[in-house]
């Protein structure tokens, strides 16, 4: 069922990727959700001395969820809109270029920023979570990629050289890792409580 948002707007709530590979993608991010709660839950991270683990695997799950509900609403595409829409309003729709560059240059500053203090404040947990790690790496290279391709910016970004079965690879083989990072820390949990 088609639900048009707004007038003036031509996002409409519908499913965004029908195909099997969307549909596998965005059980994977439920999947990793509901993995990372469970061993937020289970491990009683929020009970170690320290809260890192817990900050880390809450913002995680947050992240898998957002990223999958965005996979079939494709709510990214509903702020494109909107930006065109302030752009047009505003006069500098003709230049949109210059601003959607300024965006990809913006989006990559802000998740770079991120990794950065993200491995400063974390470092104790890089090596125990390392696979969640680089998971979070594949899913933001491919939240930068996708969102060039978006903006139409394919020619000052990777995109043009990464076609779109090698995207959902990226996408997929982040979600999987994130996923097998929090089960497979929550066996060697559930081994130390054992011995």
């Amino acid at each position: 069922m088609f639900i048009s948002a707004s007038p003036g707007i031509d996002w409409h709530l519908h499913i965004g990727d029908p195909s099997c590979v969307g549909w596998l993608i965005t059980f994977a991010y439920f999947a990793a959700f509901i993995q990372s709660l469970y061993y937020l839950k289970k491990a009683k991270l929020y009970n170690e001395k320290s809260r890192l683990p817990a900050l880390f695997w809450s913002a995680t799950s947050g992240i898998m969820l957002l990223l999958g509900i965005n996979k079939q609403l494709d709510l990214h595409n509903l702020l494109i809109d909107i930006g065109r829409i302030v752009a047009k309003e505003q006069g500098w729709y003709a230049i949109r270029q210059q601003y959607q560059l300024l965006f990809i240059i913006v989006l990559v500053a802000i998740l770079l920023t991120l990794a950065v203090l993200a491995i400063a404040y974390l470092r104790p947990l890089i090596k125990r979570y390392f696979s969640a790690f680089c998971g979070l790496g594949l899913v933001s290279f491919f939240v930068i990629v996708r969102a060039s391709s978006f903006q139409h910016m394919d020619k000052y970004m990777a995109s043009r050289l990464i076609n779109s079965e090698m995207n959902w690879i990226f996408e997929l083989c982040g979600v999987s890792l994130i996923f097998m990072s929090a089960l497979k820390s929550l066996s060697r949990k559930k081994e130390v409580s054992q011995s």
